[in-house]
């Protein structure tokens, strides 16, 4: 019997100690390393900006990271550069996993235009995203581009993403083991 307890209470730990290890923030640079996209549905070419050296890269479809950890709202940083067949915007959309990522459409929660400077970032939030992803649950965050398939008219180019959880502090996350069994000592 004590074996069987003690394989339940490692397997418990092991499980928790997974869920708990997805990270809730991110910084991705498709150019310049750092994780790529888990999944992108189609490439379709790159812009350098010589003076700065910089390059970002242009996909159809939608691109995706995953799994982040909700832990409440979130900040969202884009550098996203534009260039003179920008006619559409990107649209970054938070996924709930249980969809499939990059085929499956998200909650749209901003979008971004891209500027020509040579660190073109947009910050957006935080943004509340708990109303469609429970707290402790995995998302996916995805950035769609939209493009005429002629390279005419497209989204803007993009390098990095930065995601910052802003965790919510609540008097449950505070308790210890030592607390919640002094509540019940008499």
């Amino acid at each position: 019997m004590k074996a069987l307890l003690t394989i339940a209470l490692a397997l418990t730990a092991s499980l928790a100690g997974r869920a708990g290890g997805q990270p809730t923030d991110l910084n991705a640079c498709i150019e310049r390393g750092g994780p790529i996209p888990y999944c992108a549905e189609a490439r379709t070419g790159r812009i350098t900006y010589l003076d700065c050296n910089r390059s970002f890269g242009f996909f159809r479809g939608r691109i995706a990271w995953y799994p982040l950890r909700c832990v409440g709202p979130i900040t969202i940083e884009v550098n996203a550069a534009s260039h003179p067949n920008n006619r559409y915007p990107l649209y970054v959309e938070i996924l709930p996993m249980g969809n499939t990522p990059c085929l499956d459409p998200g909650y749209v929660v901003t979008t971004v235009y891209g500027n020509s400077e040579c660190e073109p970032w947009e910050t957006i939030g935080p943004i509340d995203i708990t109303t469609f992803v429970p707290l402790g649950s995995s998302y996916a965050i995805q950035i769609v581009f939209l493009d005429t398939g002629d390279g005419a008219l497209e989204s803007p180019g993009v390098d990095c993403l930065r995601v910052t959880a802003n965790p919510i502090e609540s008097s449950i996350d505070l308790a210890t083991w030592g607390n919640v069994k002094s509540l019940y000592r008499e």
